[in-house]
C-alpha cells in the first residue's frame, strides 16, 4: 500500500513536470518579428529568454530523471 501510493506520487510528479516542459518553449516566430519591428534591438531578450527556458528545461529533466529512477526501483521492490 505504502508503495503504492509513493508510486502514484511520483507518476504525479512526472506529469506535472511533462506539463512544465511543454511550457518552456521558446516563441521564435514572435521573437523573430519583435526584431524585425525593433530593427534588431530585441535580439538580446530572445538570447536571455532562450538561454533562461534552456536552463529551466535542464533543471526539469534532470528531477525528471531522478523521479523515473526512483519509480524503477520502487516497481522492482513491488
Amino acid at each position: 500500500m505504502k508503495d503504492e501510493n509513493q508510486i502514484r506520487g511520483i507518476e504525479r510528479q512526472i506529469v506535472k513536470i511533462n506539463m512544465e516542459l511543454a511550457n518552456l518553449k521558446t516563441n521564435h516566430v514572435l521573437h523573430l518579428l519583435l526584431c524585425v519591428f525593433t530593427i534588431g534591438l530585441w535580439v538580446f531578450v530572445w538570447g536571455v529568454c532562450v538561454l533562461s527556458n534552456e536552463n529551466e528545461r535542464g533543471k526539469l529533466k534532470t528531477r525528471q530523471t531522478k523521479l523515473e529512477r526512483q519509480l524503477d526501483l520502487l516497481w522492482e521492490g513491488v
